[in-house]
């Protein structure tokens, strides 16, 4: 857990000031910076990487425009152990190029440096142009994005997010994510019935 311990303190960081702000979803942020606290070591994942991981320098780079500089070092420097990997659900029904422009890393799960029972904790990376389908999870979710994007959910329009704000996913709340000219760096935290993967809910 050595090299995950600064992303994990700066991620616990970041929770916390978000939670003094009185974000949106800030008691269910609280819920997971708990659980996070209690997260145990166990035997981490091989380091990986996928074709997404092309847009990685572009990304952190614009991360360091918005977010704290603590996180941003700390992901820099952890970034050649990260395990990546892609939701198992989408590998037959997303096209390759969606995949290839598509990524995500667990500090806290099933596959990672820590384990904490009914948390997820990690990073998703998406390139530029792609539209990330509407999708659900019996998950509770909040999403950090540390890079702009625009973000849809079922009974909302689409509205363009801006890096640092919070966005809270209610248990089986449909929602999708839409990126510009730029990659999408976001953080994520997913609560409860965390073991089951998020599926599509469009064709």
């Amino acid at each position: 857990m050595s090299g995950a311990a600064p992303v994990i303190e700066a991620i616990a960081a970041l929770f916390r000031d978000k939670i003094a702000a009185g974000c949106e979803g800030a008691g269910s942020l609280e819920s997971a910076l708990q659980l996070l606290e209690q997260a145990s070591p166990v035997a981490a994942p091989e380091p990986s990487v996928l074709p997404a991981l092309r847009y990685w320098d572009e990304a952190i780079g614009l991360v360091a425009e918005a977010a704290p500089a603590r996180l941003t070092t700390a992901l820099r420097e952890a970034a050649p152990a990260f395990h990546w990997r892609q939701n198992p659900n989408y590998l037959k029904t997303l096209d390759r190029d969606y995949l290839s422009g598509y990524a995500f890393t667990e500090f806290v799960g099933e596959v990672a440096p820590l384990a904490q029972d009914g948390l997820r904790v990690g990073l998703l990376l998406i390139g530029p142009d792609r539209h990330y389908p509407e999708h659900n999870h019996p998950a509770e979710e909040i999403y950090l994005p540390l890079t702009s994007a625009s973000w849809w959910r079922a009974g909302e329009d689409w509205r363009e997010v801006a890096p640092g704000q919070v966005i809270h996913h209610a248990p089986w709340r449909v929602h999708a994510t839409k990126t510009g000219k730029a990659p999408l760096i976001a953080l994520y935290a997913w609560l409860g019935e965390v073991a089951r993967n998020a599926e599509l809910t469009v064709a």
